[in-house]
């Protein structure tokens, strides 16, 4: 779909999606006077994610827009020119296929482009593949479920050193709490051999239901194909997709088309002066903590 989609077209798309329920919703969200000014298309897409249950909904979008104004590092200062780019190009490969599994599933290829650990910021990577993701639901709406794969060749010891746990945290909490996505699964591939390593350091951040959605293809990326058709994927894997250095070249040049909408975006956050109860988002510590609400 290109351009900014229609509203219509979500309820043409998603029969379950009703208007009156629609509506409800919307009424709820204009009596609360701490939550920034939202799209229609923003809100379809978290009750969407929700699977049209209002009360999970209610508390995704808290999360949703409460992660984004107290996790600065990884939701603010959002310049396409400058995050994720060095000397021009992308350090990591954040592309949606051109097409999508035989599901209709979404699928997001991340791959590290530039290997040397030293341009590796964690906090970095993670910002652009928010802001990818942010992006894709603005142009093109909901998907009925997302796969993304991630390409783990290239990436060494010197990476793990320089990941950040707290951010590693809020990304992971948001992936869980906030992400307006039905996230069905993560793919590894090329799995690193120190990657039980990476997983003893981030598995407390994950909950059980999270945990069942990672899969990783040690035994090669045949088995990939059960899942993400391999002939969707880019030429560097036997697929019909443009090469990973193609998409790569590409996205840089793209989603630099959207700084100004990415500077508007940073405007949408909460107004804690005028949230109704005491709990914060974020603790201390960089904690998700949850939000009651009427």
């Amino acid at each position: 779909m290109s351009g900014r989609r229609i509203l219509e077209e979500e309820f043409e798309k998603n029969k379950e999606l009703k208007k009156e329920d629609f509506q409800n919703l919307k009424d709820w969200y204009a009596c609360q006077d701490h939550l920034p000014p939202i799209s229609d298309e923003l809100l379809v897409s978290l009750y969407h994610s929700c699977f049209y249950k209002l009360e999970p909904t209610k508390r995704t979008i808290e999360n949703y827009f409460s992660m984004r104004t107290h996790g600065r590092e990884l939701f603010s200062e959002r310049d396409p020119c400058t995050v994720n780019v060095r000397n021009g190009k992308v350090v990591m490969l954040c592309s949606f296929l051109s097409k999508r599994t035989p599901e209709n599933h979404r699928v997001l290829l991340m791959k590290i482009m530039n290997t040397d650990p030293a341009m590796y910021v964690f906090s970095e990577v993670t910002k652009a593949f928010n802001m990818h993701y942010d992006l894709e639901l603005y142009l093109n709406g909901t998907a009925p479920g997302d796969e993304m794969v991630i390409d783990m060749d290239g990436i060494s010891l010197g990476h793990l050193a320089r990941l950040n746990l707290v951010a590693a945290k809020k990304i992971l909490e948001y992936m869980q709490e906030g992400m307006p996505v039905r996230l069905k699964r993560l793919h590894y591939i090329n799995v690193v051999p120190f990657m039980d390593k990476i997983m003893a350091l981030i598995r407390p951040f994950m909950n059980k239901e999270f945990m069942e959605k990672l899969v990783f293809h040690t035994e090669g990326i045949e088995s990939l194909d059960k899942f993400v058709p391999l002939k969707i994927m880019p030429k560097n894997y036997g697929g019909s997709e443009k090469s990973n250095e193609e998409l790569a070249e590409e996205q840089l040049k793209f989603i630099m088309q959207y700084k100004d909408w990415f500077q508007e975006e940073e405007k949408l956050r909460v107004d804690e002066s005028k949230r109704p109860i005491k709990s914060k988002s974020f603790g201390m510590d960089g904690s998700f903590k949850k939000i009651e609400f009427d």
